[in-house]
């Protein structure tokens, strides 16, 4: 028996003011409680790059549901790997980059149970953002970030 679904395409200028746009679309269309957020992750990696509009696909297949954002310029290490896609790793089942490099995808799943992120993920992960948007010796030569990411991982 096939699986049904539905696919809807959007594209957002490139701006970080255009977040609150892309949570708020993809709360109304999709079910999923971590949606949005990933949403928002894959959506602030792209604009990252310089790119002008960023194009956001959402899918979904039975339980499955995959959180696309795509812009025109090839993403950096940082941008595609970076504190924001902790967070998508954390919540979606599989994530990675687009085979062009321009964007990035999540796959969710409504029947996984232990995607809940904690409070102390979320503190160490803040940590470590803000600190690697002031380092530029991140993530390579740096005891503070290295201190930070183990925070990370210790926390999950």
């Amino acid at each position: 028996m096939s699986e049904t679904g539905q696919t809807w395409r959007r594209e957002f200028k490139a701006h970080p003011a255009e977040a609150r746009r892309v949570r708020e679309w993809v709360g109304i269309r999709l079910d999923h409680p971590d949606a949005a957020q990933v949403a928002n992750e894959l959506f602030v990696s792209v604009i990252a790059t310089g790119t002008e509009t960023v194009e956001v696909t959402l899918s979904t297949s039975g339980s499955r549901t995959r959180v696309t954002a795509a812009g025109s310029v090839e993403l950096s290490l940082l941008q595609s790997h970076g504190p924001g896609f902790t967070i998508v790793s954390r919540l979606s089942v599989t994530s990675g980059v687009n085979t062009d490099g321009r964007g990035l995808w999540a796959h969710l799943d409504t029947d996984r149970e232990d995607g809940a992120v904690t409070d102390e993920y979320l503190m160490a992960y803040k940590a470590l953002y803000d600190h690697a948007l002031k380092c530029r010796a991140c993530p390579e030569n740096c005891a503070e970030g290295a201190a930070l990411r183990q925070a990370v991982r210790e926390a999950r």
